[in-house]
């Protein structure tokens, strides 16, 4: 009879859930310290992903408002200026680019799954957008500097010789140059992590790859660095040699240098932050074969590998929010539009505030009748502000929402079995739709509504915004719907759910669900525009508006009611589910637990869809039979 091996942590004062895989590594002197150790590795990974979790969609936040303030002043701008800008316009992008990046190799990748063979392709996508929004940053650093020399101290050059053409030229070299270097970097340093028909392990490629890559990013860091320095050292002598001449060449000369010292100290972050990784390749290639008790023997190594991957991370996510607050606070022409966005948000408070405590208070004064009119319009005004600015702020919020959902889901999608990905098909679904809608709603919120009136010359894109809007809608009901059948099958009709409902009938009703929405949101979304611009479409409130206004509110009171009925019928089966048989199965209780709130929540949303659906058809109807506004 063979006597039982004793657990090596069988001494341990205090146990962790980590233990069972490293019973194996029996060649520990202290067991207990080690695994402290790694139980610390882990918990400052967690806070790595949490901090990541926070920062990243902040610095995702800033750069899109960034480009919401740069866009909108951009177009009155003359081409002289537009010059410098479209730069700006190009680290913004930049940005969203390694936020977007940083969010699935840190948020995803590294927390959620360990890349292997069947997601290399997305683990490639991830990488490809890391490098090559690192290039496009650098070179949106070296093209603004460029920009801003010649403007200052070769202006008739700056004038005759440098075009828009030119610069928008230089732009696209920029996302090319990065394209052809990231993709290939991408799928070699991809190689390196994961087994895949590409063989790039320790001994073969990865030492030239490692190389390779750290001499490109050297190099365009040096550049950048170089020409950032020459750039404001010249800019300052310029200065100091013009200094009491012209008052206002100083100004924009001071904004200008204030600018690239920012733009410097957001490049040695970058530099820090891109030293790290090299300097952590160089250290495991010279310790060479590492087995897999390797890093609990050495557990010191591994709280210092989690130290710095949190130091790395955390340099990035500033970088990222630094990067586009330089250009919202030290640009004066953006300054300029933030401040006055600023002001006009806390006029906006005031009067509202104001006129809340005005409605409910009983020492109102009584104006006279033009006097009231002209204070309702403006609190009708300010209200307008209020609503553009929470829409900016929420509708952003909601996009990064559905991105971060659908880089969760869509890697775990790609290694679920069937059954499952029937059900998480229309998760996807969801978050598509919600993030159509959400880009819809910041075109129609955001820009048409409060930068540029519908004219007959943007119709076609007005056009485009509705269909977006009213399509989304239908397929967000639709995978509703499609969600509470897949669960009330899967849970009340098992044997149905598995020989008759096929992943392709699913791929299929997703597909219907999408071209019904197109077929209706297109036509819809013509004759509703029609109603605002003057075309050659011609549907005023005399001809064919009460008919597109009465035909909307059917096509939308029809499917929310078909979609609240069907969800309220799977909930009110599932529950009648789980009262027989509550005490039989804990897992499948689980499951069905899990099922029902998600459903509960869905009909929470749908009912919130539905106030908002019927707001604008008691307004048309407001607006047919009373006074005109």
């Amino acid at each position: 009879m063979t006597n039982q091996h004793a657990s090596i942590f069988s001494n341990c004062s205090v146990h962790y859930d980590l233990e069972v895989n490293f019973e194996i590594c029996v060649e520990a002197t202290d067991p207990c310290y080690s695994i402290e150790q790694i139980e610390t590795a882990v918990t400052i990974s967690f806070v790595d992903y949490c901090s990541s979790v926070t920062l990243f969609p902040l610095a995702g936040f800033m750069n899109i408002y960034c480009l919401l303030v740069i866009l909108p002043i951009y177009h009155r701008l003359q081409n002289n200026s537009k010059k410098k800008y479209i730069f700006l316009i190009t680290r913004c992008i930049a940005g969203l680019l390694a936020v977007t990046a940083w969010l699935l190799l840190q948020c995803v990748y590294l927390r959620s799954m360990t890349p292997n063979t069947g997601d290399s392709a997305g683990y490639v996508l991830a990488l490809s957008l890391y490098i090559g929004s690192t290039y496009v940053l650098l070179g949106s650093y070296v093209g603004m500097a460029g920009v801003l020399y010649l403007g200052v101290m070769n202006p008739v050059g700056f004038n005759q010789y440098l075009t828009l053409r030119l610069t928008y030229i230089a732009v696209c070299v920029i996302f090319i140059f990065a394209l052809i270097l990231s993709i290939p970097l991408a799928i070699l340093q991809a190689a390196i992590a994961i087994p895949i028909s590409i063989k790039c392990r320790d001994k073969t490629c990865a030492p030239v790859v490692t190389l390779i890559n750290f001499i490109l990013v050297s190099g365009s860091l040096i550049i950048t660095t170089i020409t950032l320095s020459f750039v404001l050292i010249s800019l300052l002598n310029h200065r100091n040699a013009f200094k009491r001449l012209d008052t206002m060449s100083n100004a924009s000369l001071n904004s200008g240098i204030r600018l690239l010292i920012w733009t410097l100290f957001v490049v040695i972050l970058i530099t820090i932050a891109e030293i790290i990784p090299f300097t952590f390749m160089e250290i495991r290639r010279s310790e060479g074969t590492i087995t897999g008790c390797y890093w609990f023997y050495h557990a010191g190594k591994v709280i210092v590998e989690a130290i710095f991957a949190l130091i790395e991370s955390s340099i990035w996510s500033v970088a990222l929010i630094v990067d586009p607050l330089t250009n919202l606070i030290l640009d004066r022409t953006v300054s300029r539009q933030a401040a006055s966005q600023v002001k006009w948000i806390q006029r906006s408070c005031e009067r509202l505030v104001i006129f809340v405590i005005g409605k409910f208070s009983r020492r109102k004064k009584i104006w006279e009748e033009d006097e009231e009119e002209e204070k309702q319009i403006e609190t009708a005004v300010t209200i307008a502000y209020v609503d553009y600015y929470s829409s900016v702020t929420l509708f952003s919020v909601a996009g990064l929402m559905n991105i971060y959902c659908l880089l969760v889901i869509i890697p775990l999608y790609r290694r679920m079995q069937n059954d499952s990905k029937k059900k998480y098909i229309f998760l996807i679904t969801r978050c598509i739709a919600g993030l159509l809608a959400v880009v819809s709603w910041l075109l129609i919120q955001c820009i048409y509504l409060r930068f540029i009136a519908p004219t007959a010359g943007n119709f076609p894109y007005y056009v485009l915004a509705l269909t977006l809007y009213i399509g989304s809608t239908y397929v967000l009901l639709g995978s509703y719907v499609g969600m509470a059948g897949i669960l009330y099958l899967g849970v009340l009709n098992p044997i149905s759910f598995h020989q008759h409902i096929t992943l392709r009938l699913v791929y299929a009703a997703v597909c219907i669900f999408f071209l019904v929405a197109l077929s209706l949101s297109i036509p819809l979304a013509t004759f509703e525009a029609a109603m605002a611009i003057p075309v050659t479409i011609k549907c005023t409130d005399k001809s064919c508006a009460p008919l597109v206004t009465l035909l909307n509110f059917v096509l939308v009171l029809g499917s929310l009611i078909t979609a609240a009925t069907t969800i309220l019928f799977v909930l009110i089966s599932l529950l009648r589910h789980r009262k027989e048989f509550k005490k039989q199965d804990t897992v499948s209780n689980t499951n069905l637990n899990s099922a029902i709130r998600l459903l509960t929540w869905t009909l929470f949303a749908l009912f919130l869809i539905s106030i908002a659906e019927i707001i604008p058809f008691v307004f048309m109807e407001v607006k047919k039979h009373g006074k005109q506004f």
